[in-house]
């Protein structure tokens, strides 16, 4: 039961990642902000990359402890 919850994150981090970057795009798009010379969209943008990447790998690595924590239903 705890892989499908794992599988479910892994799915929904996939999601998440496009409307997030997406965002910023339709709220800001009109306007220049800048944060010590660099527009804030940028960093937003490479802050919501960093951050589903470190979410990415602690689900894969959660998901691959549990498969082989699972014992085989086979046998």
């Amino acid at each position: 039961m705890r892989a499908q919850k794992l599988r479910d994150t892994a799915f929904v981090l996939t999601m998440l990642g496009p409307w997030l970057a997406l965002l910023p795009t339709m709220i800001t798009f009109d306007r220049e902000v800048d944060f010590g010379g660099v527009p804030v969209v940028v960093l937003y943008i490479f802050g919501i990359w960093i951050s589903l990447i470190v979410a990415g790998a602690y689900v894969a690595k959660k998901l691959q402890q549990s498969e082989t924590d699972t014992p085989d239903e086979t046998g």
